[in-house]
């Protein structure tokens, strides 16, 4: 069982302290006691107010089975404490961690961002990783196709995915193969001159 070396101070039954209602009238709280006698009753009030506090931080530490010890160590104290927090208030490790998209953050809505374009160049899609997806339409060709990218990949292109457009009640149906080229660029051919296609696009 952790350890609470922090007590409070005349909180027993009967306890010889001023009533809080003389307490907060008393002159002498603004400025302290600078002539004079306090009474023991102001003095205990005086110390049980802070080491009530003291004790309550204390046991809030201890809760979380850390110890709260009173040996002068404040660097510990407050490393304990700041654990305390996290264990008690059921944060996890999230709480711990900065917004961002780079190792051990996380990332916010504005992390994912989207560009629709006008043109016919199609659309894409970064996700907080550093992946980029991008879709679009292939043009209708009886031979090879270069499709442009709505933007260059940084670093690669991974894979291209195509399939065949179809005009509903037409009946006409087809096939396309697809591969990536370069960062900007993939080459398709479809099994007719009447259709074009759309494509998937997934890199970094």
């Amino acid at each position: 069982m952790a350890t609470n070396d922090f007590k409070p101070f005349a909180t027993g039954a009967g306890a010889n302290v001023t009533s809080q209602a003389d307490w907060e009238s008393l002159p002498a709280l603004p400025t302290g006691f600078t002539s004079g006698k306090a009474s023991s009753a102001q003095v205990n009030k005086a110390l049980r107010q802070p080491s009530t506090i003291a004790a309550m931080v204390g046991q809030f530490i201890a809760n979380a089975n850390l110890d709260a010890l009173d040996n002068g160590d404040l660097d510990t104290l407050v490393e304990n404490f700041t654990n305390s927090l996290i264990a008690n208030l059921g944060l996890g490790t999230a709480a711990n961690r900065d917004v961002g998209t780079e190792a051990n953050q996380i990332p916010d809505m504005s992390s994912f961002l989207t560009n629709i374009k006008a043109s016919p160049t199609g659309l894409y899609h970064y996700l907080p990783s550093g992946l980029l997806i991008q879709f679009g339409n292939i043009a209708a060709s009886s031979g090879d196709v270069t499709t442009t990218f709505p933007v260059a990949f940084p670093n690669a292109c991974l894979k291209v995915m195509a399939t065949q457009a179809y005009s509903a009640g037409s009946g006409n149906i087809g096939y396309i193969a697809a591969a990536q080229i370069s960062k900007t660029q993939m080459i398709s051919r479809g099994s007719s001159s009447q259709l074009g296609g759309v494509y998937l696009a997934v890199g970094f």
